[in-house]
C-alpha cells in the first residue's frame, strides 16, 4: 500500500522504517477499533489513477477523504483542512495531476494529486469580491489549450450569476479573475447551464431552458458569436446538452455536438485553403421546431428515425459513433443510419425511465429510475453490450433491497468499476463490478484510523515512501466521455 509519507532526514532504512511505522499504525487500529463502514456516508468520489479512488465522506459527524487503494483504504487528509473547506458538495479530477474540490460555502481548493494530506500545496479559490461571485456553485471545466490553462465556474443560483473564468499560471497561481455575465460580456444571459470547449480552444456556451437563447461561443481571441435558428442548423431555440469531440474519441474531423428537444445538429471545422480560416458545416439531424411538428410530438405521432434525435437527456461521442439517450431507450448514430435499443423485461424493467447513460469498454451503463419517482430514487442500473446488442440487469438488491438515491460506477482497473450507491436514510454501500463474470460483489472495509502523534511527527507528508522502488506515479488517463465527474450521476 502507497502511503504519503517520507522523512528525508532519516537514517533508519527504509523497509525497517516502513515495518515500524505499519507495527505501530496496526496496534493503534486494534486498540481503537476502527470506524465500521457500515456508518460511512457518501458525499462524491473521483477516480485518482488506475486503482485508486477518492472518496469525501461523512463518519461520525465529521468530514473525511479518503482513498481506496488495492483493497485497503487510507485516511488522505487532514482535519485542520477539513475544517477549513467547509462541508464539501463534490470531488472532480481536472487532469492527471489535478483535483478540484468543490465545497457548500467556501469556493474551490485546487489540490496536486497526492499532496491532498500536507494541507499546504493548494490554491483556494475563495468567494469574494474579486474572486467567485456565488458560493452556490453548479460545475467547473477545465481549459488547456496550447499552454493557455483556465478554469471556468458556473452557478446555480435561481436567475443565475453567469460564469467566472480563472487563467491560471506557474502550476496552481492564479493570475486573474474575469467574470462574465450579462452586464459585463456577451453573455445573453446570467442561466448558463453548461459549458463546452473544443478543440479549437472555443468556449461554448448554453442558457436554460426558460431563457431560450440559443448558443454562445467565445473564441480563443476574445470575440463572441451567437447562434440561433436564423444563423445555424439549431432546430429550436433551446439547447438542452453540448458535447465536444476530444482527441481519443476515435472520429474523422473536429465536430462540437448540440442536442436539443427537437434535434441533433453537428457543428464540423473544415480545413480552409492556403491562409484561408477554418470553415464552419452545420448539419441538422431531426426536425425544425414547427407547430405541426410540435404538435406531432405532443400526441406522439412521429417518424422513428425522428425519435432517435428528440428528447435526448445524454450524449456521448465514441468511437466514430454517437451515442444518445432519451427516456426510452439507447441510440448509436454514425451520421447515417439509428440503432435504437430499447431495455427489456430481462435486460431493464418496462416501467422505468432512462435517466442517464455512460460509456465502458464497449458497454452502456444505463441507469434507470421508477416512474412517478424519477427525481427521488434509483431504479436499476442494466448494461447494454453493444456488441451483442444484448441487455443484462445488475440487480443492486441483493447487497441492499432500498432504492438506493444515487449509484456511481468509477472506473477503478481494467475490467473493474468501483462501485458507490448512496440511500436516503441509511450508510453508503460500495462494491467492485466485474465486467467479466457480471458480479456485483459488495467490499466490507473498516473505516482507518490516522497514525499517531508521535509517529506522524517524525514524517513528513505530502510525500511517497522512501523505499528502494521508484514511488507510483498516477497514469494519464485515456478521456473519458462523460460529464462532469466520472461518475454515473
Amino acid at each position: 500500500m502507497q502511503m504519503f509519507f517520507r522523512n528525508p532526514q532519516s537514517k533508519i532504512p527504509s523497509l525497517l522504517r516502513e515495518g515500524i511505522f505499519f507495527l505501530i499504525l496496526t496496534i493503534t487500529v486494534g486498540l481503537s477499533g476502527g470506524c465500521d463502514s457500515k456508518d460511512l456516508k457518501l458525499i462524491d468520489l473521483v477516480r485518482i489513477d488506475e486503482g485508486s479512488v477518492l472518496l469525501a465522506a461523512k463518519y461520525d459527524k465529521a468530514q473525511h477523504f479518503v482513498v481506496y487503494r488495492d483493497g485497503s483504504p487510507e485516511i488522505w487528509a487532514h482535519d485542520d483542512v477539513s475544517a477549513e473547506m467547509g462541508p464539501v458538495k463534490k470531488i472532480s479530477k481536472l487532469d492527471e495531476n489535478l483535483i478540484a474540490i468543490i465545497t457548500e460555502k467556501n469556493g474551490i481548493y485546487l489540490f496536486p494529486i497526492g499532496a491532498l494530506s500536507s494541507g499546504s500545496a493548494y490554491t483556494h479559490l475563495p468567494v469574494e469580491e474579486g474572486a467567485l461571485v456565488d458560493k452556490k456553485i453548479r460545475s467547473i471545466y477545465y481549459y488547456d489549450y496550447h499552454g493557455s490553462r483556465r478554469l471556468y465556474v458556473l452557478y446555480e443560483t435561481p436567475k443565475g450569476s453567469g460564469a467566472t473564468e480563472i487563467l491560471l499560471k506557474d502550476g496552481l497561481t492564479v493570475d486573474r479573475y474575469n467574470h462574465l455575465d450579462k452586464q459585463s460580456s456577451d453573455l445573453r444571459s446570467n442561466s448558463v447551464v453548461q459549458i463546452a470547449i473544443d478543440m479549437k480552444g472555443n468556449v461554448w456556451f448554453n442558457y436554460s431552458r426558460k431563457e431560450e437563447m440559443g448558443l454562445s461561443r467565445l473564441d480563443s481571441k476574445g470575440e463572441w458569436v451567437h447562434f440561433n435558428q436564423a444563423n445555424s442548423e439549431l432546430p429550436d431555440k433551446f439547447v438542452r446538452t453540448l458535447r465536444s469531440e476530444g482527441a481519443d474519441d476515435g472520429v474523422d474531423g473536429d465536430n462540437i455536438w448540440f442536442a436539443s428537444i427537437s434535434g441533433l445538429t453537428r457543428l464540423e471545422y473544415k480545413p480552409g485553403e492556403k491562409d484561408e480560416e477554418d470553415r464552419e458545416k452545420w448539419k441538422l439531424y431531426g426536425e425544425r421546431e414547427t407547430t405541426a411538428g410540435l404538435i406531432a410530438r405532443a400526441i406522439g405521432v412521429r417518424a422513428l428515425v425522428s425519435d432517435a434525435v428528440l428528447d435526448i437527456i445524454d450524449l456521448h461521442v465514441i468511437e466514430k459513433n454517437i451515442l444518445m439517450a432519451n427516456i426510452g431507450g439507447v441510440y448509436t448514430f454514425n451520421g447515417k443510419s439509428t440503432n435504437r435499443y430499447i431495455p427489456d423485461s430481462i435486460g431493464g424493467l418496462n416501467d422505468t425511465q432512462i435517466s442517464d447513460i455512460n460509456y465502458r469498454d464497449g458497454f452502456v451503463i444505463v441507469k434507470t429510475r421508477p416512474a412517478g419517482k424519477q427525481y427521488i430514487n434509483v431504479d436499476s442500473v442494466s448494461l447494454l453490450d453493444l456488441k451483442k446488442r444484448k441487455w443484462i440487469k445488475i440487480r443492486h438488491w441483493d447487497i441492499n433491497k432500498d432504492y438506493p438515491t444515487n449509484m456511481y460506477f468509477i472506473p477503478y482497473k481494467k475490467g473493474l468499476d468501483f462501485v458507490a450507491m448512496t440511500y436516503q436514510n441509511s450508510a453508503s454501500v460500495f462494491a467492485l463490478f466485474n465486467y467479466e463474470t457480471m458480479e456485483l460483489k459488495k467490499i466490507e472495509f473498516t473505516m482507518p484510523v490516522k497514525p499517531p502523534d508521535a509517529v506522524a511527527s517524525e514524517i513528513q507528508p505530502g510525500m511517497t515512501p522512501s523505499t528502494e522502488q521508484a514511488p507510483i506515479q498516477p497514469e494519464p488517463e485515456k478521456q473519458q466521455n462523460e460529464p462532469e465527474t466520472q461518475a454515473v450521476q
